[in-house]
């Protein structure tokens, strides 16, 4: 079960199913992350 960056109107209230460990879609090898820029006075701490 993953979510949607859409709203909760799309899919299953918000999510949609896909099949793990078969690469549906690409979502398994089309990885994309960001990595936040922090200004010198901001942190990031560990909860």
């Amino acid at each position: 079960l993953m979510a949607n960056s859409w709203n909760r109107d799309w899919g299953e209230d918000g999510y949609f199913r896909i099949l793990r460990g078969a690469d549906e879609c690409g979502i398994e090898s089309e990885i994309v992350a960001g990595i936040p820029r922090l200004s010198s006075k901001e942190k990031l701490h560990d909860s």
